[in-house]
């Protein structure tokens, strides 16, 4: 009596196995060029709205697009905020990479009020401010409902990453350093 695994094979066409490595990296591969290609071109395919703001002290209005050129993060913060207050240190933290810039603004209207802020807190950095009548403009073009708001950019103003809460300066450093090296 023969059972099912005493058959006889025919050994002169092989049986074809699936190779489970190959399997395994292409369902690995699609997933991965499924999840993260979505997030990739929704995050590279918006640019930086280009807003007008002064730096607190003089009375020049710069645009984002007197930026172009430099990686830039954007920190868009508020007086009397304590997440602001520690993001603005880590930030000045990230200053003496020449390649990058950063940009502290602060959505007050009033800028007596930020003035008295800064000179309190001791924030070295350079801090601005945008006019009252764009600063709803800002907030809906950024999406932006709580602070302290981070925006990363490239050198073609293309937003590549957003952050909504405090972020450590190792770690913008990092992503910089990636958004710099391969774009993504």
């Amino acid at each position: 009596m023969r059972r099912r695994y005493d058959r006889d094979y025919d050994y002169t066409c092989p049986r074809t196995r699936p190779n489970w490595f190959m399997l395994f990296f292409i369902m690995v591969a699609i997933f991965f060029f499924n999840y993260f290609g979505k997030k990739l071109s929704e995050s590279t395919s918006k640019i930086a709205y280009n807003f007008s703001f002064i730096r607190l002290g003089e009375n020049t209005p710069l645009s984002l697009r007197d930026f172009r050129g430099s990686y830039l993060i954007i920190a868009f913060v508020i007086t009397n905020c304590e997440p602001c207050v520690w993001q603005i240190k880590e930030l000045e933290r990230l200053k003496t990479y020449s390649w990058l810039k950063i940009l502290v603004v602060f959505l007050d209207p009033d800028t007596r009020s930020v003035e008295e802020y800064v000179r309190r807190e001791e924030i070295e950095m350079p801090v601005y401010t945008i006019s009252p009548s764009e600063l709803n403009r800002v907030v809906s073009r950024y999406g932006i409902e709580k602070v302290p708001f981070i925006v990363i950019t490239d050198k073609s103003l293309r937003i590549k990453r957003i952050y909504d809460e405090p972020v450590s300066s190792s770690e913008l450093k990092d992503v910089v350093k990636v958004i710099k090296r391969y774009g993504i």
